[in-house]
């Protein structure tokens, strides 16, 4: 009889197969560099199949282990949908929620998301990922969160998204700086002549923004990148540019900065979309749908 792989050897294997990295393997699974490589062999061996080369200073991925980790990618997520199936015969966020959502959403959503769960869910445990848009869609696929919401237009492959409400995106300014308007907002010009903060590259929202207006970074006087919005009002707060702050963030950041000041883009377009996203095969569509309904109420209150 067959000596077939088990589930942990899977994990461990798709571990180094992501980081490339035995020692990052280990700290990304909690366990010792031995008891990752030691799977990895046990695994092989199972196999009668060589998966990875390496070397001490190099890890990389055999043909057979390139084929491998596609199909241990998607067994693991095969089991993942018995385990949600399970918990979803069990009632509402039975099964907890693990959840990703985008650096530019988390701190102005997920306060009032999770009172509105405690209330209606009292027992429900939730773990939350905050990550850039890829980083939590490849979570999503190698099953190691449930949803994510995150801010579109943004290419999301196969993966199930519901659209949940439209955030324009402003520009954030003081009035010393005498922002030019025509009669529709902000003009593309007026930001072509302005000195623009910006989030890092990675930021989803940057790249949004800038396209809304038809502008390409070449074109652009980029004073200051940031990984926060935060940072990035603090910097218009002391007259140091100018940035693109979505609609959703400007409550949060009125209490703070209550000289600043939040004029409309003239693009019609100038908006994102919010949106929550999961794989698709997924049993917990209801617990997802009771998530979005959550959001979608606090905006409408």
């Amino acid at each position: 009889m067959r000596t077939l792989p088990t589930p942990q050897q899977l994990r461990y294997f798709l571990a180094v197969a992501d980081e490339l990295n035995f020692g990052r393997a280990a700290r990304r699974c909690n366990v010792s560099q031995s008891t990752i490589s030691g799977a990895v062999n046990d695994l092989e061996s199972a196999l009668n199949a060589r998966l990875l080369e390496r070397t001490k200073r190099h890890v990389a991925l055999t043909r057979e282990g390139a084929a491998m980790a596609v199909h241990a990618r998607d067994i693991l997520n095969r089991l993942e949908d018995i385990a949600d199936l399970a918990h979803s015969l069990q009632g509402p966020l039975a099964g907890g929620l693990r959840m990703g959502i985008i650096p530019t959403i988390a701190p102005f959503l997920l306060p009032d998301l999770f009172t509105g769960l405690r209330r209606d869910f009292p027992t429900v445990r939730a773990q939350v990922s905050e990550d850039l848009t890829p980083v939590l869609l490849e979570k999503i696929r190698a099953g190691t969160i449930d949803c994510a919401v995150l801010a579109l237009p943004y290419p999301t492959g196969d993966l199930i998204v519901r659209e949940l409400f439209s955030d324009r995106l402003l520009i954030a300014h003081t009035s010393t700086q005498k922002l030019r308007h025509s009669a529709k907002g902000v003009t593309s010009a007026v930001l072509r002549q302005s000195e623009l903060l910006l989030l890092n590259d990675g930021h989803c929202l940057k790249d949004q923004a800038l396209a809304a207006c038809k502008l390409s970074p070449a074109e652009i006087a980029v004073s200051f990148q940031a990984a926060s919005l935060m940072t990035l009002i603090g910097m218009v707060d002391r007259n140091l540019g100018i940035t693109f702050i979505p609609e959703l963030a400007v409550p949060s950041f009125q209490k703070c900065f209550p000289n600043i000041l939040y004029s409309p883009l003239a693009e019609s377009r100038a908006q994102r979309t919010i949106a929550i996203c999961w794989r698709p095969g997924s049993h917990r569509e209801k617990d997802f749908a009771i998530v979005a309904a959550l959001i979608e109420a606090l905006q409408d209150a």
